[in-house]
């Protein structure tokens, strides 16, 4: 009976996909620690082009355990993701950067004044090489659970509104703090690096 995990990577292309990212995928594929396998999706709409591969993942008939959501220009070690299974967290994100300077870890936290109700704080001073939590990351190279997603719900990538700012949560943002308020938690991985490429 085969025990290993199995894990769907998938990669939304709204753009090209750099042939590293395609060579650093083919890579995490293969491992004695667990079962994968690939699904390149087109859609230049992010949220809904997320929404889509979440429902594929819910749906697929081997029913996999994980979602791992890896963008169409990110570069990462063969490694990465037996490292991220590691952490045994139901959403758990390497560390990844923007792509624009300032360079910035696409992490933060959730402003607590209700005033400024869905403003993301990045955190500058996250704890390297350690596992810890934060309330919310890009997918840039991120790792989700069955359970994760079926408690979060249906469309979890929709972008929320917050009238008290005036402000839009991204695809990402939105789908963590759906996440939080179902009461599961966002962790960051530093001693998972994730590069990003691409014209600046």
């Amino acid at each position: 009976l085969e025990t290993r995990p199995l894990v769907m990577v998938a990669t939304v292309c709204a753009r090209q996909l750099w042939p590293e990212t395609a060579t650093c995928i083919i890579s995490v594929l293969n491992s004695p620690q667990y079962r994968a396998f690939s699904l390149f999706h087109r859609g230049s709409v992010i949220h809904l082009a997320r929404n889509t591969v979440a429902k594929a993942f819910l749906a697929h008939p081997n029913k996999p355990d994980y979602l791992l959501f890896v963008d169409d220009d990110m570069v990462f070690k063969h490694d990465a993701l037996e490292k991220l299974l590691a952490d045994h967290k139901d959403i758990v994100t390497g560390n990844a950067f923007s792509r624009q300077y300032p360079v910035k870890p696409v992490v933060g936290m959730f402003d607590t004044d209700p005033a400024k109700k869905g403003r993301v704080h990045v955190l500058l001073d996250y704890k390297k090489d350690a596992l810890q939590p934060v309330d919310s990351c890009g997918m840039a190279f991120t790792l989700i659970s069955r359970h994760a997603l079926e408690k979060v719900g249906p469309k979890p990538f929709g972008f929320l509104f917050f009238p008290e700012t005036d402000g839009e949560l991204h695809e990402d943002s939105s789908f963590c703090w759906r996440a939080k308020e179902a009461g599961l938690q966002v962790w960051l991985d530093s001693r998972v690096q994730v590069g990003h490429i691409g014209d600046v």
